[in-house]
């Protein structure tokens, strides 16, 4: 445009202005000039200046479509980050899930979502975050909802977070067989994404919360290259000395 004579640039301007678009961003603290600042207001057309590089600003706005178009499902159960990484607990209502995580909170951890988690599939990873309404909030029978941002500070939230591993809780059943260990790995699938699962049974005098704690530390242990289940076992079959 800097390199047009006057009257190419308004007839260039006004030709793109025509064109409807939504709105036009000056990166680099780069001022828009005024016969650009008339068509715009003509045209009805908003103008943004950023002091962001033309990649960078490029970079962040396409993570932003990415997200707004991404797949999206929304999920009954709690999210919590846990040992850096995002843990999805689901179960059936009345199970205490809500308790467990105001406990976790309590131990340092933080809440991203209870009772509804709204789920996206972004570049093959699944986010979870709560929906507007119920943000940084839990609901606790007996008590009422609590605002957990201003309860125990912003410390304790976190706006979203990528889900890395399942926990599902279930009421203790005498007749199921329960596995002592988890060596095979069990996987849930969501949005087409297998994430890792576990299935923890309830029963009274079972402290959840810090049950979920050591199987989201564990999870990220096997995940560093460190799986306990597998060092007994190869102790058991003779594979390793040690």
């Amino acid at each position: 445009l800097a390199k047009l004579p006057e009257e190419d640039k308004l007839s260039v301007i006004k030709r793109f202005f025509a064109c409807r678009v939504p709105a036009v961003v000056f990166a680099r603290s780069i001022q828009p000039p005024e016969y650009v600042i008339k068509a715009a207001e003509k045209y009805g057309v908003p103008l943004f200046v950023t002091d962001e590089m033309t990649s960078v600003l490029l970079g962040k706005l396409m993570g932003i479509h990415e997200e707004l178009i991404a797949e999206t499902m929304t999920i009954h159960g709690v999210l919590v980050g846990l040992a850096g990484n995002g843990v999805l607990i689901l179960g059936d209502s009345g199970l205490g899930k809500s308790e467990t995580a105001l406990e976790l909170v309590y131990r340092g951890h933080k809440l991203v979502a209870d009772d509804a988690v709204m789920v996206r599939k972004i570049r093959n990873q699944l986010v979870g975050q709560a929906p507007p309404l119920i943000k940084n909030l839990i609901e606790l029978r007996g008590v009422g909802i609590i605002d957990v941002s201003k309860l125990f500070g912003v410390s304790a939230v976190l706006d979203k977070t990528n889900i890395a591993y399942v926990i599902k809780l279930e009421k203790w059943d005498d007749a199921k067989q329960y596995r002592r260990t988890s060596l095979d790995g069990d996987k849930m699938s969501i949005l087409g994404v297998e994430v890792p699962c576990s299935t923890i049974p309830i029963t009274t005098g079972r402290n959840m919360a810090i049950i979920i704690e050591v199987a989201a530390r564990n999870f990220k242990l096997k995940m560093s290259g460190i799986d306990t289940e597998n060092h007994i076992d190869d102790v058991l079959t003779g594979k390793s000395k040690r």
